[in-house]
């Protein structure tokens, strides 16, 4: 369980994270509402920009995200700030995806894969869409 004085110094070396890289845009359960004491912070950022990140965020094997959505090109893990950062090819079709998501509700309730296959069904329409 992290202590207040933990969760300050993670609060302030976000807050840094996010003025020193103000191309990151927040997702997860901050952004949708649900987070909780114990959330981590969860972004993403376009792949252009992937290299402004600090050198504590480090590449997650888990290939789960890239292999099941296909604009996800790494994931990227700060420990110190209990931070992810999705590297995305296309940010805008990420962004209108995730409004779209928010707006609708249809996260809520579902674990995390029925949310994985949600998130692709909806970047997949609007990727047909912009075509």
């Amino acid at each position: 369980m992290k202590t207040q004085t933990q969760s300050n110094t993670v609060d302030s070396l976000i807050v840094d994270l996010v003025r020193d890289v103000p191309q990151l845009k927040l997702t997860g359960s901050r952004f949708f509402g649900n987070s909780t004491q114990y959330s981590d912070w969860d972004f993403m950022l376009d792949s252009d920009y992937q290299d402004n990140l600090p050198l504590d965020f480090l590449p997650v094997p888990e290939p789960l995200y890239t292999e099941c959505d296909p604009w996800i090109t790494q994931v990227m893990h700060s420990a110190m700030r209990n931070c992810h950062v999705q590297i995305v090819s296309d940010l805008i079709l990420k962004l209108d995806a995730q409004e779209i998501l928010q707006r609708t509700g249809a996260l809520i309730g579902l674990n995390k894969m029925e949310k994985r296959a949600v998130w692709q069904a909806v970047c997949i329409a609007l990727d047909r869409a912009t075509r």
